[in-house]
């Protein structure tokens, strides 16, 4: 087994969590590709290489643009290799949420993107060999509550009218009172698969730039730049596939929220009974639950759950404790082999976004908001947005996927409850820790605060060996004071969910820039 370790950072800190998910720890090497190439020019430059620019990059190559892939990690590296990797149309009860906002058409859109999306994918593995543990699994949305049986009923009747072929699961798991199961679904290795999809982008012709971060975009006459590491790079189109987007010329800031949710791995001891799906309670706290096969024949149960918005809880440690409690109570399992979490964006209607970038000449484009089924939407949006960047007519599966307009109609409430949380951040945060009036000397091995030094705030972090690690305490991004994360000795941002190592580094943006050091 090969344990992946943040080049990109001075410190083991990942963005995956402190031992790095199951997904990384089980590939190569994090870098494949050089952080440079020689050539600056191309038809199309995507930007983040998990599962919806990887995907975009492929489609475009293939239809005959040379393309670049940049990656400020390692391709797979990011959100893609740190969640459950499922890939269902059953996602809790979003089909009855969609009919209230939205009307059924909607609802009906979007079970056939995802359902799509889904053989869009089982057909490529199976057609190139892709070499990713693909398992047919079937989904199940359950409730423990008796008062969440009304529910999943109304979840199992508007599921049934956009298309969907779900029946009442006859063997609930869990302690659950009611179940809704959806057969045909999906697992796979993750980072096996995008690994796998690269390949195909490089036999194709393709260029792939690993540890690049992307500091800038820019368009001039009929090209946009793209500025990472210090070289700049020229392209008809670009694509930001960054999860969150790292410009807000379509003030998507102000629109989108993150949630942080957490992940351990077990091996099931042997002889003990496996889960026969995939699980999902639509209730909180919510528990996501598949397996993945071990290379010694074993069985390894993935549990997920205890999401919260990033970087607005004060400790995130015991949510790990949480989850393994709970799997063990249910499992026969042995010692814990990986944990790690995640970072989702949701947009303010409940759909997710692909398109181009306001204010941009529809040369920029985005995908985000997938709200936590990024395989299967961010799949969609790949095809959708290389349908646009190659000319061709709006492709099918663009009904499913939000505009600003939309946005603006349905989700202006919202966007200002967000908006208003951030603000009570910006100002309440900083109050709350100049109340405190902690100095580093007050820091025990293996915390992290705000503390003050020299009239001054700053974010500090003792490590196990006594060493103090201190940078600026403020964002890069928008200026707002960061929160220590203790499960993963991190900086997280509460405003817009950027994420920093204990020296600065950048994990996750939308920040470009790392936190200055302090002495």
């Amino acid at each position: 087994m090969t344990v992946l370790r943040d080049e990109t950072a001075s410190t083991t800190t990942v963005s995956g969590g402190p031992s790095g998910s199951y997904w990384l720890q089980t590939t190569p090497r994090i870098r494949s590709y050089a952080p440079w190439v020689t050539k600056t020019e191309y038809d199309a430059v995507v930007v983040g290489a998990g599962i919806a620019g990887v995907t975009t990059a492929l489609l475009l190559q293939r239809a005959g643009l040379s393309v670049l892939l940049i990656e400020a990690a390692a391709v797979g590296s990011g959100v893609s290799g740190a969640t459950t990797a499922k890939l269902s149309a059953l996602q809790g009860l979003v089909y009855s949420e969609l009919e209230d906002r939205h009307g059924q058409a909607m609802s009906r859109a979007y079970a056939e993107v995802n359902a799509g999306a889904l053989r869009w994918v089982e057909e490529l593995v199976a057609a190139e060999a892709v070499a990713c543990d693909w398992e047919q699994r079937p989904a199940v949305t359950y409730v423990t509550d008796p008062e969440r049986v009304s529910a999943l009923e109304r979840e199992r009747e508007a599921a049934l009218r956009a298309g969907l072929p779900v029946v009442a699961d006859a063997e609930p798991s869990y302690g659950a009172v009611a179940a809704v199961r959806l057969d045909a679904q999906a697992q796979f290795h993750p980072r096996r698969y995008l690994l796998g999809l690269t390949e195909r982008f490089v036999a194709a012709g393709g260029s792939v730039v690993e540890g690049a971060r992307v500091s800038g975009v820019s368009t001039r006459g009929r090209t946009t730049e793209v500025q990472a590491e210090g070289i700049s790079y020229s392209a008809g189109d670009v694509v930001l596939a960054t999860h969150y987007p790292l410009l807000d010329r379509g003030l998507f800031f102000p629109r989108l929220s993150v949630e942080r949710s957490y992940i351990v791995a077990m091996p099931l001891q042997p002889g003990a009974e496996s889960p026969h799906g995939m699980f999902y309670a639509a209730e909180q706290p919510t528990r996501s639950v598949r397996t993945a096969q071990l290379d010694d024949g074993g069985t390894l149960v993935l549990v997920g759950g205890e999401g919260h918005h990033t970087g607005r809880v004060r400790t995130s440690r015991e949510r790990f404790d949480r989850l393994e409690a709970w799997a063990r109570q249910h499992h026969d399992l042995g010692p814990v082999q990986a944990r790690w979490s995640a970072q989702d964006v949701m947009g303010p209607d409940g759909l997710p976004y692909a398109g181009s970038v306001p204010f941009t000449d529809g040369r920029v484009w985005t995908a985000t908001g997938f709200r936590k089924w990024g395989f299967t939407l961010g799949t969609a949006a790949a095809h959708v947005i290389a349908a646009a960047v190659l000319g061709e007519p709006r492709h099918a599966w663009a009904d499913a996927f939000s505009t600003p307009q939309r946005e603006v109609r349905r989700g202006a409430a919202d966007i200002a409850k967000e908006n208003a949380t951030i603000g009570k951040h910006f100002v309440g945060d900083r109050l709350r820790t100049a109340l405190l009036r902690r100095t580093a000397d007050d820091l025990a091995p293996g915390e992290g605060a705000i503390v003050h030094h020299q009239g001054s705030k700053t974010a500090a972090y003792r490590a196990a060996d006594g060493t103090l690690h201190a940078v600026s305490p403020t964002c890069t991004h928008m200026g707002c004071e960061l929160q220590f994360n203790d499960a993963e000795r991190s900086w997280d941002c509460p405003c817009h969910a950027s994420r920093f190592s204990v020296d600065g580094a950048v994990l996750e943006g939308p920040a470009t820039e790392p936190l200055r050091q302090r002495s």
